[in-house]
């Protein structure tokens, strides 16, 4: 009696896409591990990095859809206050993250400074 576990094709593919899908929130959350001291000069850079992520990978997923679209749903409310500043949208003094601080401090970091306003394709107008 052969008691192995066996994957069909769509079980492969599945864990491939959760793969894909979950290896930039990994990247990061070693990267704030690794840190002896996680700044507030890395919330934004994340944000935008796993904003710009997901509809980039909700083209080439086909299982799991549902799961990009909670996680894009839930960053946008847990950083609601970081996603109207970079739209330039009106802030609510209660919205998370909605203080200047974190751009401020990923500006004035230098592994920062202004890279991620290019990497995440937002426009830039004065």
């Amino acid at each position: 009696m052969d008691n192995s576990i066996q994957f069909s094709n769509n079980d492969l593919i599945v864990l491939e896409e959760i793969i894909d899908l979950l290896e930039p929130f990994y990247e990061i959350s070693v990267k704030c591990q690794a840190e002896t001291i996680a700044t507030a000069s890395m919330v934004v850079p994340a944000v935008v990095h796993l904003l710009s992520h997901l509809p980039d990978i909700k083209e080439n997923i086909l299982f799991c859809t549902k799961l990009v679209q909670q996680l894009q749903l839930s960053i946008e409310t847990r950083f609601s206050g970081i996603i109207k500043r970079l739209n330039q949208n009106d802030i609510m003094e209660n919205d998370p993250f909605s203080d200047p601080v974190y751009f401020m401090a990923a500006v004035l970091d230098p592994a920062f400074k202004f890279y991620w306003i290019r990497d995440s394709g937002f426009k830039i107008t004065s």
